[in-house]
């Protein structure tokens, strides 16, 4: 998945949380197969990092974060498997580090 890709999926998981939600986390669970992929893209630290913040928000948006709610029976064993580990460990260091400041909704590639 492409860094503005990525960053589209942000930004709308920020806007529009209840769009994620519709549907027992439809959207959401048809936009983290390919943000889990691009999660673990060692190769470009860019595509990286941005993936990991729209995880992050994607995740607080659909309330999987920290277990919240149930993940969907839908995602593959391996994408379940990074979420629910990311979720439970990892999410409320990397929220708490996610800045609101003016440029960090730019898009990385723009």
């Amino acid at each position: 998945m492409r860094a503005s890709a990525l960053h589209a999926s942000k930004t709308l998981a920020k806007l529009a949380p209840p769009l994620l939600r519709a549907a027992d986390g439809a959207v959401g669970a048809a936009l983290l197969p390919a943000i889990v992929a691009s999660c673990k893209n060692k190769s470009n630290v860019l595509v990286q990092t941005v993936a990991i913040r729209a995880l992050v928000h994607v995740l607080a948006a659909c309330g999987w974060a920290e277990g919240a709610a149930p993940l969907p029976s839908s995602f593959d064993g391996e994408t379940r498997l990074f979420v629910a580990d990311f979720a439970g460990k990892k999410w409320r260091a990397k929220a708490s580090v996610d800045s609101d400041a003016e440029r960090s909704d730019v898009d990385p590639c723009e």
